[in-house]
């Protein structure tokens, strides 16, 4: 009975540090001259600022806000993003203003009611030089940003994506957490069969549509004219195609100077890594953090970059 778990386990230990790290000397490295200087990096998955209330809790978006101010983050990518044009809502002038940002790079590929905008933001204290975006389709939110700024001297290239996402629905989240629990509405037989091939199907059109926007995303990287750092949330884990595509020749700022299991989806399903940051050769990164509180169904990641001579 030992044996399988056994393999299982050694077939896969070389995955172990993309999803625990102990770095106990990571939060800061001495500052070499000719470096350009320390930049405080974040990416959140907001889930729009709990615009529907998914948390029943009112405070979460001031909260979300106050963390923000709270860790001052120089270049801060959000998914998920959403902004109005009622006073309220007006969330890129909002956090512009909480951080004293002079410059943003946000694309809305859902507008509804000519006045509610969904989609992706990279808010930053730096000049931007330069905005582009890598469109998947545009019936989604699932897109990439990429965007030129510039540090001192130096200039570096930000991509900021948000992949395909599995959309399971409330019923599928209800069948995974009731798998095993011997409760008496436990689905079984037909039905369970039904919600499982729902949920495999799922899957399979998310792997399919994911690897196909990673294959656009690492084309890109590789004819990128400066040292590039890509954020955010991938919707997959670090064993994926997903991951092995888009970091291939990068440095993952967690395995880098991260400590403890790397988990970043706080939804229902435990234990996922699935928000990076990863980045060129030319820059280091150091303490590497994932947030504790529990604002949306993703923790923030953050991590400081410098980029070397």
């Amino acid at each position: 009975m030992v044996w399988v778990p056994l393999v299982a386990i050694l077939a896969t230990a070389f995955n172990i540090p993309a999803m625990a790290q102990w770095n106990p000397f990571s939060e800061k490295q001495d500052f070499v001259e000719g470096q350009s200087e320390e930049i405080k990096m974040m990416s959140f998955n907001v889930r729009l600022f709990d615009l529907y209330n998914w948390s029943h809790n009112e405070e979460t978006k001031a909260k979300i806000f106050n963390l923000f101010e709270s860790e001052q983050p120089e270049i801060l990518c959000i998914q998920e993003f959403y902004s109005a044009e009622i006073k309220k809502q007006q969330n890129v002038k909002m956090i512009m203003d909480i951080l004293n940002f002079k410059s943003s790079h946000v694309e809305f590929p859902i507008t509804i009611n000519k006045h509610d905008h969904y989609g992706i933001a990279t808010l930053t204290k730096f000049p931007i030089v330069k905005k582009g975006v890598l469109y998947f389709d545009q019936k989604t939110a699932n897109i990439c940003i990429f965007t030129d700024i510039n540090v001192g001297t130096d200039t570096i290239r930000v991509y900021n994506c948000h992949l395909q996402s599995v959309r399971f629905g409330e019923k599928e989240y209800k069948f995974l957490e009731s798998i095993g629990n011997d409760k008496e509405d436990e689905p079984t037989g037909e039905e369970a069969a039904v919600r499982t091939r729902n949920i495999l199907s799922r899957l399979k059109h998310a792997f399919v549509q994911r690897s196909q926007q990673v294959d656009m995303i690492a084309q890109h990287i590789r004819n990128s004219p400066y040292p590039i750092i890509i954020c955010g949330d991938f919707n997959d884990t670090p064993t994926s195609y997903t991951y092995k595509t888009i970091s291939e020749g990068l440095s993952d700022a967690f395995r880098e100077s991260g400590n403890g299991f790397g988990t970043t989806y706080a939804g229902p399903i435990p234990g996922l890594r699935i928000d990076y940051i990863l980045h060129s050769p030319q820059i280091n990164s150091y303490d590497f953090r994932v947030g504790k509180q529990k604002l949306s169904d993703h923790y923030p990641v953050s991590a400081t970059l410098v980029v070397k001579k």
